[in-house]
């Protein structure tokens, strides 16, 4: 094991079943050592990925610096370094959220992410149909369909980040060109959830406004994914009580954080980890 490395293993003796009590845990990332020179802090999922036509993403977020990108989830599979990328990154027009497939961006929405400030953000993705639907704090934001090239097929048998972008399949943070150093999520992130389902609502039942009519109940999110309601209220007290991924469950599957990445325990209310 290098110097660079912490391996964690977070092996519980539960299924993974639907709103499992997870642990109540964070990472910390400043994506610097500690005297203060630039480094490449991640946290790395090892799980089997299957091939992909749909997907959903789902984590919460508390970031201490949007002046440079910052990359909160990167798939990255053989032959396809940029297989699903999910960002926010600072540009003449405000931050922007991001996401790309195959190295091909299928949406930048504008959205104010304040400092140290927490937020829920879910990214799903209907390969069948090119359509994506972005939600933060269990709010609609932004939706579409991107059709070129589809159906679209993701391959499998890759690797799993949160908190960094991917430049290659086989990276290591001692070789140069496997991340970006200036690409890294710089404050905390919790609650990683990857699906291999999308999440479905119905395009008729919006208003002109743009608001979900009957599909998002006060702050849950639901979804077709079954059973699952992302608790997001502030006031709630059982955050941790959440959906499990049927590829990344936090709590559950096997994390490795590299370059100084911490785990620290966390404060089980939703907004104030």
């Amino acid at each position: 094991m290098s110097k660079f490395t912490m391996r964690l293993l977070i092996i519980l003796a539960i299924g993974i079943a639907q709103n499992a009590s997870l642990s109540p845990t964070k990472v910390i990332l400043t994506q610097r050592t500690r005297d203060d020179r630039r480094n490449i802090q991640l946290v790395e999922f090892f799980t089997s990925v299957p091939n992909l036509q749909d997907f959903t993403v789902c984590y919460w977020l508390k970031s201490v610096n949007t002046t440079t990108r910052q990359s909160t989830f990167s798939y990255a599979a053989p032959n396809d370094p940029v297989a699903i990328a999910t960002w926010i990154e600072p540009t003449i027009f405000g931050l922007q959220i991001r996401m790309a497939i195959s190295g091909k961006e299928v949406y930048s929405v504008p959205y104010n992410i304040a400092y140290h400030h927490w937020y829920h953000l879910c990214h799903s993705w209907e390969g069948s149909s090119g359509r994506w639907l972005l939600y933060v704090d269990g709010e609609l934001i932004g939706q579409g369909f991107d059709d070129t090239g589809r159906p679209l097929l993701i391959p499998g048998g890759g690797t799993v980040v949160f908190g960094q972008q991917q430049n290659n399949f086989d990276f290591s943070p001692d070789r140069p060109g496997g991340f970006q150093s200036s690409a890294g999520v710089e404050g905390e992130m919790t609650l990683m959830f990857f699906d291999s389902r999308p999440l479905r609502h119905d395009i008729r039942s919006l208003g002109a406004s743009g608001n979900l009519k009957g599909e998002i109940l006060g702050t849950k999110l639901t979804s077709d994914i079954e059973g699952n309601v992302w608790e997001i209220n502030p006031e709630s007290v059982d955050c941790f009580k959440q959906p499990l991924g049927d590829i990344v469950a936090w709590g559950v599957t096997q994390i490795e954080l590299t370059g100084g990445a911490i785990m620290v325990q966390a404060k089980p209310s939703c907004g104030d980890f």
